[in-house]
């Protein structure tokens, strides 16, 4: 379920008061229930929140390409997820190199506060899925890929600038291109029409 992780590691901590909880999550994932670290901080319910910051609803592009051939959307725009946390009663600490990380979890792990820690993450990297991933991906979507489909190492997902750009002989984007060999793959999937959800 999206969204449910702040909400559930407080349901874990209540549950289980002498362990530790710690919550993982994305930005976009964050932005559902991010309100409940109030809950949290009222309660002193002492849990650790670490959301990796992007600034985009990156796992939307690959789905948004795959079924309208562009995006639209995904974009929020940078978020200081630990000043919101600040601003409920929490602990916050922004991170933005792998360097920094260690330091700022002991810090958050120290502090009587629920805490969050803002880790500045890559669209990059998040987007740059492995075949056996992007498989996976696309037949929770789509359903199972067709036994005659073999892709290729090239099966990447890549960034390709801000500006429009074009893959040979398929369609448009707005600022994602994939590679032309990924397209190949995705459109042996079936994809609903938007009229039939």
């Amino acid at each position: 379920m999206l969204g449910t992780g702040i909400p559930s590691a407080i349901g874990a901590k209540l549950g289980a008061p002498d362990r530790e909880v710690i919550c993982v999550t994305g930005d976009g994932a964050a932005g559902f229930n991010v309100m409940e670290l109030q809950s949290a901080a009222r309660d002193r319910i002492k849990v650790t929140v670490v959301v990796m910051a992007e600034g985009e609803w990156t796992m939307e592009i690959p789905n948004e390409v795959a079924r309208y051939g562009r995006t639209f959307g995904t974009t929020m725009g940078d978020v200081r997820w630990d000043v919101v946390a600040q601003g409920l009663g929490c602990h916050g600490e922004f991170v933005k190199s792998i360097d920094a990380l260690p330091a700022a979890l002991e810090r958050a792990r120290q502090t009587a506060l629920p805490a969050l820690v803002c880790v500045a993450t890559s669209k990059d990297a998040n987007l740059a899925m492995p075949e056996d991933i992007a498989t996976r991906f696309y037949e929770v979507y789509f359903g199972p890929r067709p036994r005659s489909l073999q892709c290729s190492d090239d099966v990447v997902i890549r960034r390709v600038g801000r500006r429009p750009g074009r893959v040979p002989g398929d369609a448009t984007f707005g600022h994602l291109g994939l590679a032309k060999r990924t397209l190949q793959c995705v459109r042996h999937w079936t994809v609903p029409k938007p009229h039939e959800y």
